[in-house]
Order: C-alpha cells, then structure tokens, then sequence
C-alpha cells in the first residue's frame, strides 16, 4: 500500500501534467466514510481508488 502512495506521490506533479483533475466527487465520498462512525476502511477504499484513477491518467499524459 504504501509503495502505491509513494509511487502516486513521486508520478504526480500538478504544474507538469495536463490531466482533467476532478476532486470533489472523490472528497465527498473520503467525508462521507469518516463521518460514518469513523469508517476509516472505507475512506482508505476511496483514497486508493482515487489514486489508482489518477495514476491511469498520469499514464497516458506520458
């Protein structure tokens, strides 16, 4: 898991990419989850999800 967010981490850079970046439905979701008695399973679920999206589109700006 924590390779995934490093890999994400070190692959995305906002200035360089061209990418359509769209937050709101995922951070509502992350909210959503943890405003759900804590429900950090499934706020992580959102998290990788999100950045599994992001990373299929880093890969094709590149």
């Amino acid at each position: 898991m924590i390779e995934k967010i490093k890999r994400f981490a070190k692959n995305f850079n906002i200035d360089s990419k061209n990418i359509e970046l769209k937050f709101s439905s995922e951070h509502e979701l992350f909210i959503d989850a943890l405003n759900d008695d804590l429900n950090t399973p499934g706020a992580i679920g959102v998290f990788f999800s999100f950045i599994s999206e992001m990373n299929k589109k880093l890969q094709k700006t590149q």
